[in-house]
């Protein structure tokens, strides 16, 4: 399961296996506004390289996805974090939000069923314990970059305004800093997607990069061109490439990890 960042937009990529007790899609990506006053929610195939409209929804968040497939989204108008229903187009009560102003946030599932929330320019992390949110203060304030690894239980974030990352041990809240070298830092960044242990990440129009989790004193690794300007990133689980769409652009291209090669699809 991953999940595409851009201003503007959030959209996550459900490339799974189907599970017959959610009846969940497989390989498609979710599109929410990331602008509380804009609803606009939809859904792209991959196999048909359309796009469908779905019942409005209103978020300032990114969306969260679970191990198995499942969705969820903050929703700004309930004010309370919902799971959707792909069968019906609905849904329904999750969990209590978290005590935090939504503005270009980042939402997480954790591996154990508890939540982390992180905000633009906050220096607050948010999660919960038993479904009660605690709040763990940050060395720096966060962007709207980030992504969670269940099979460490690690949260990746960017920091706002700057080209670092720092993944965070959830078990132990112990943080581990990175230095990105991008070249352009602000807040012109929304790609940041974990895989393998590496974790990818692109900057305003500098490459597609990734930094080895393992070892935070490597240089990061140029993986492909420019996609874009606030380029955004959906790594596949099950094939070695990565979904990638731009602010200003009007195509979703998929990009080979192999050999950087880029086919567009539909924008």
């Amino acid at each position: 399961v991953s999940k595409i960042k851009l201003l503007g937009f959030s959209l996550v990529l459900l490339a799974m296996a189907p599970l017959a007790a959610q009846a969940q899609d497989e390989g498609v990506l979710y599109r929410i506004s990331l602008d509380s006053g804009n609803s606009d929610f939809s859904r792209y195939d991959i196999a048909t390289d359309t796009w469908t409209t779905l019942t409005p929804f209103s978020s300032g968040s990114q969306m969260a996805t679970s191990a198995d497939g499942r969705l969820f989204g903050w929703n700004s108008s309930a004010g309370e974090i919902q799971e959707y229903d792909p069968i019906n187009d609905t849904w329904s009560f999750a969990q209590v939000a978290p005590p935090a102003t939504q503005a270009y946030g980042n939402l997480e599932y954790r591996a154990n069923g508890e939540w982390v929330y992180t905000g633009t320019s906050s220096f607050t992390l948010y999660y919960t314990v038993a479904g009660v949110w605690q709040t763990f203060a940050l060395p720096f304030g966060a962007s709207a970059v980030g992504d969670y690894d269940p099979a460490t239980d690690t949260l990746v974030v960017g920091e706002f305004s700057t080209s670092n990352y720092h993944a965070i041990k959830m078990d132990t809240l112990t943080i581990t800093s990175f230095t990105s070298n991008a070249s352009t830092t602000g807040e012109r960044k929304r790609c940041g997607q974990i895989r393998n242990g590496l974790f990818y990440f692109q900057a305003g129009t500098d490459p597609l990069r990734s930094l080895d989790l393992s070892d935070n004193t490597a240089s990061p690794i140029d993986v492909g061109g420019s996609q874009g300007f606030y380029s955004s990133c959906a790594v596949s689980e099950t094939a070695n490439e990565i979904f990638i769409g731009a602010l200003n652009g009007t195509t979703l291209l998929n990009l080979s990890l192999g050999d950087a090669t880029s086919t567009p699809l539909a924008g």
